[in-house]
Order: C-alpha cells, then sequence, then structure tokens
C-alpha cells in the first residue's frame, strides 16, 4: 500500500505529478522485494492522483530476459482517490472552489482536460477491458476490468470513488472494486484476478509489449530499468515519438484555448467597445 503511484508512466512530462518514477533506484528496490520468490500474489495499492485507474506491469527476473520461455509476472496496480474531490468534479481540495461559482469553470476544465489526456496521451501502462476472459476450471475473471456491469475499455474514472478489495478464498480469486458515489450502481472500475494469474502461473491476456521491440522504440520511451533484479515493463508497447507528440500538442492546444481564450475574447470585446465609443 502505498500513496503515490508506483508504475505510472507520463509523457512528456512526468513532473506533473508525484510519482514513484521521479525515483527510479529506489522504484526498482520496491519492485525487487515484492516481486522475490517467497511472495506469491503482490499486487499494489495507490492513490493521491484524484482519480481511480488500474494500471499493470509485466515483470520478468533479469537473469531471464533473453530466455523465450521466461517467466513473466503480472504486476497489477489500482489506484483509488479522491472521497472529496476528483479530476471529474475540481481537481482543487479548497471548499471555495466547490461551494462557489469557481466550481463550474473549474469542473469543465478539470474534466475535460484529463479526459482529453487520456484519449491522446499514450498511456501504455494502462490496462483496457474488451471482454470477459476465463480462467482455470471455467472461473469467470476480468483480468482487465469491466466486471460486474462496471466500465469497459480504458481502465480510469474521473469521478468521486474509494476502493473496496474482496477476497474469495475458497476459489482463491481477488475482486477489486472502484465505487462512487451511488452505492447502489455498479461499480465505477471492477476487476478480477486469480491468484495464479497474479503469482504469473496463469496468464492475463491484454499483454502487447515485449523487450526487443520496446528495446527497438527506444530506451527514452521505456519505462524499466535492467539494474536490478527484475525488470519490469508496461504491458502495452511503448508509444512511438510521434504518438508523444500528438499528444503534447493536443493537451497544450486545449490549455492555450480554454486558459486564454476567454481572456482574449474579453479584450476583444473591450476593444470593440471603446472603438464605438470614440465614433
Amino acid at each position: 500500500v502505498n500513496g503515490l503511484q508506483v508504475h505510472s508512466y507520463r509523457h512528456p512530462n512526468s513532473n506533473a505529478a508525484e510519482l514513484w518514477s521521479h525515483f527510479p533506484k529506489s522504484r526498482q528496490r520496491l519492485y525487487d522485494a515484492i516481486l522475490q520468490d517467497n511472495v506469491k500474489a503482490p499486487m499494489i495499492l495507490s492513490g493521491d492522483v484524484h482519480m481511480a485507474q488500474f494500471l499493470r506491469k509485466d515483470c520478468i527476473k533479469s537473469s531471464d530476459i533473453n530466455k523465450s520461455d521466461a517467466k513473466i509476472r503480472p504486476l497489477i496496480e489500482f489506484t483509488s482517490s479522491g472521497m472529496t474531490h476528483s479530476w471529474g468534479t475540481c481537481f482543487a481540495s479548497s471548499e471555495k472552489f466547490h461551494k462557489t461559482w469557481k466550481y463550474y469553470p473549474l469542473h469543465f476544465f478539470s474534466k475535460s482536460l484529463m479526459t482529453l489526456c487520456h484519449s491522446i496521451f499514450p498511456m501504455p501502462d494502462l490496462m483496457v477491458s474488451k471482454k470477459k476472459e476465463y480462467g482455470r476450471k471455467g472461473l469467470n475473471l476480468f483480468g482487465n476490468g469491466g466486471a460486474e456491469n462496471a466500465k469497459t475499455g480504458q481502465q480510469y474514472s474521473l469521478e468521486l470513488n474509494f476502493g473496496e478489495i474482496e477476497f474469495d478464498w475458497k476459489a482463491k480469486t481477488v475482486m477489486i472494486r472502484a465505487i462512487g458515489k451511488d452505492t447502489g450502481a455498479p461499480p465505477l472500475l471492477s476487476a478480477s484476478f486469480s491468484f495464479s494469474q497474479l503469482e504469473g502461473i496463469e496468464t492475463i491476456p491484454g499483454r502487447t509489449a515485449d523487450i526487443a521491440t520496446t528495446k527497438k522504440r527506444g530506451i527514452h520511451l521505456m519505462d524499466g530499468n535492467f539494474d536490478g533484479d527484475n525488470f519490469c515493463m508496461n504491458h502495452k508497447l511503448a508509444p512511438n515519438l510521434f504518438e508523444i507528440m500528438t499528444g503534447f500538442i493536443g493537451v497544450t492546444t486545449f490549455m492555450v484555448i480554454t486558459l486564454l481564450g476567454p481572456q482574449i475574447l474579453f479584450l476583444l470585446w473591450v476593444k470593440k467597445i471603446l472603438r464605438r465609443s470614440r465614433k
């Protein structure tokens, strides 16, 4: 359990948030600690980013990287926050931004900005749900989310939420949920895994990344470290430079229009009024 996100992979600038990726050597020590052979089914729980997300990295022993039959251990991270404010309401925590007229423009800006970021920024750590998956002995598993009529597609929610974890010790499965304000509605996000999947004995569908292609795309586009006992890479293929620049230009354009646009329109209106008064 950690206050900051561990897996998160953010381009073009990870300084937009407090993340473990700012401290790669420390994060590598954390990965090596929780991926020891005697740790059977590790998961990571985190918060702080004002939204809920399912993230995933696939980890390989550094000594097995060049082996074709190397064991791959998926490492799932579930992020849940916040209960009082979120990107879908208003990212600011102060009450003055929630109980005055300031809420409405900030609500539009924060929700639109983060929705756009998820739409056009490469996020190869973010899980994507497409369909129901089946595990051993016919167990209905949703290893990429979408369980219990929750959201499918990209596994994030910008709404107010809290997390819930339910263990079924008999079936050896775990259900992870992000629950919204309406507790009678389906969860915002929901995914289920067998202990064997978390241990790496059984596979979780959805992996598209491989070390060779990731290296070929460029070391600067990777989010992993070869210096430790384990190499953990995003489970989806690393983005190319075009995808990164498209995301950067799109979000920058949106911010310029929404932040400066109203002020420019106001100045043009004042200029028009002044011209009329001179006539």
